[in-house]
C-alpha cells in the first residue's frame, strides 16, 4: 500500500514538474537550470516516492519501543533502564550526523546539477562540437565531475 502511494506521488510530482516546465517564461528559464528540472523529476521524486516506503515506521518505531521496553522491563528488572539510557544518549549524536549528511548531500545535488547541465549542453551542441572537432576538450569538462 505505501509502495504504491509513493509511485502515485511519484508520477503526479513528476507530471505538475514537466508540465510546469512546459508553460515556463523565459525569464523563469533563466532562474532555473535543466540540470535543476531534471533532477526535480527524477531524484527528488525518487526520494518523496522512498520515503513513503517508511511513513508506517515512525508509528510503529513507538510501538515498538514500548512494547519492548516493558519485555526488556520484565525479563531484566530495572537494569533495562541502561539500555534505554544509551539509546537516548545516541539519539544527539544522530541528530548531528543527520546534520552533517544532509549538508553533504546537498553539495552532492549541486555537483550532480551541474554534470547534468553540461552533459545536456554537449548533448544538445553535439553537431556543433563534431564539427569543430572540440570533442577532447568536452569529454574533459564532462568527467571533470
Amino acid at each position: 500500500m505505501c509502495f504504491e502511494t509513493g509511485l502515485r506521488l511519484r508520477s503526479a510530482i513528476v507530471t505538475a514538474v514537466y508540465q510546469k516546465s512546459l508553460v515556463l517564461s523565459a525569464s523563469a528559464k533563466g532562474q532555473k537550470s535543466t540540470g535543476e528540472i531534471t533532477n526535480l523529476m527524477s531524484i527528488d521524486a525518487q526520494r518523496l516516492q522512498e520515503i513513503t516506503n517508511y511513513l508506517h515506521a515512525i508509528w510503529y518505531a513507538f510501538f515498538q519501543i514500548i512494547v519492548s521496553s516493558y519485555l526488556l522491563y520484565l525479563q531484566l528488572g530495572v537494569a533495562f533502564v541502561a539500555g534505554l539510557l544509551v539509546i537516548l544518549l545516541l539519539i544527539p549524536i544522530t541528530a548531528s550526523i543527520s546534520k552533517i549528511m544532509r549538508s553533504l548531500q546537498q553539495r552532492l545535488m549541486q555537483v550532480k546539477d551541474e554534470r547534468v547541465k553540461v552533459v545536456y549542453e554537449v548533448l544538445s551542441g553535439i553537431k556543433v562540437i563534431k564539427l569543430q572537432t572540440w570533442e577532447n576538450s568536452f569529454t574533459t569538462r564532462v568527467m571533470e565531475f
